[in-house]
């Protein structure tokens, strides 16, 4: 429906896998729910391995489009 918005999150940390250790990235700018491509939900910090990753918000029954995507390598 019309008038339905949530902020695109930003999208922070990534890079390089130093001898295959997680990294963590941490989404900001949303006041609902965070939720990953990787099917984690609710939390604004992941520790991931490789892999490209995005994050979207979910406020007001709405969801945002899709941050920037970050590839972790």
């Amino acid at each position: 429906g019309g008038g339905c918005s949530a902020p695109v999150p930003g999208i922070s940390g990534g890079g390089n896998v130093c001898n295959g250790q997680p990294v963590t990235l941490t989404a900001s700018g949303c006041s609902g729910t965070y939720r990953w491509s990787n099917g984690t939900n609710g939390t604004a910090s992941i520790t991931v391995g490789a892999g490209t990753y995005s994050v979207t918000c979910e406020q007001g029954g709405c969801t945002s489009g899709a941050s920037a995507q970050v590839t972790v390598t």
